[in-house]
């Protein structure tokens, strides 16, 4: 077995199943860490393609990570005990620790409710694109089209609270740069990466005018499809 230190940049889920299993300690279910791997590559919006059992227990471990906070290290720290304290709860909640469950069910809950939410601001979608006007709720994920019964490939989001516009792409920019289409709509000051990008910061734009960048956006992001 492992017994040496392990020099990681980051603590997500995938880091920790890595980490369990080089000290011995990872709890052995398929069934959770091929569900955690397809999400992981897939994004979170793919998440209800998975069997119902697996989606109660990977929102299980999510309400978990949610509710320890975020940890910022700013220098060299031994965290292998932060490490084998997740690899104690991802195994209680393979055992099915009934408050473990009922956290992830809620947290679940509230996610089908924020989905719901999110359709509210939909204006317009077809095969192709989503696009939505939004006050600050984020909408860029939500390629599901609950009319098509299917995952729409673009997605274009005006949020007025921030006054910007994000272009983003389901298979997170495989066949399609979304920084390079924001670039050449708004110029060296866009920003972002492949998978989702958007208009420069702080823009100071009328509502005609950000109308205006919107239409012209989303007829960007259709033409790749024409």
């Amino acid at each position: 077995m492992f017994n040496g230190d392990i020099l990681i940049s980051h603590i997500d889920l995938d880091t920790i199943g890595g980490c369990l299993a080089l000290y011995g300690r990872k709890p052995d279910d398929d069934e959770f860490w091929q569900g955690a791997a397809y999400i992981d590559t897939r994004g979170p919006h793919r998440m209800n393609d998975l069997p119902q059992k697996t989606q109660e227990i990977l929102y299980a471990y999510k309400a978990y990570d949610i509710a320890q906070g975020r940890k910022e290290f700013g220098e060299l720290e031994d965290v292998k005990s932060i490490i084998f304290q997740h690899g104690v709860i991802i195994k209680s909640i393979i055992s099915g620790d009934p408050a473990l469950i009922e956290a992830g069910k809620a947290l679940a809950r509230e996610a089908a409710a924020y989905a719901q939410r999110v359709e509210s601001f939909l204006v317009m979608e077809n095969e192709y694109l989503r696009a939505f006007k939004t006050g600050g709720d984020y909408c860029n994920a939500a390629y599901y089209s609950p009319n098509m019964k299917k995952y729409i490939p673009a997605i274009v989001t005006w949020s007025r609270e921030w006054n910007n516009i994000l272009i983003s792409f389901e298979d997170a920019g495989d066949k399609n740069d979304a920084s390079v289409i924001a670039r050449k709509l708004w110029g060296d000051l866009a920003g972002g990466h492949a998978g989702i990008a958007g208009s420069p910061r702080g823009w100071k734009l009328s509502e005609d005018q950000m109308q205006a960048e919107f239409e012209k956006a989303i007829a960007e992001v259709l033409s790749l499809f024409e």
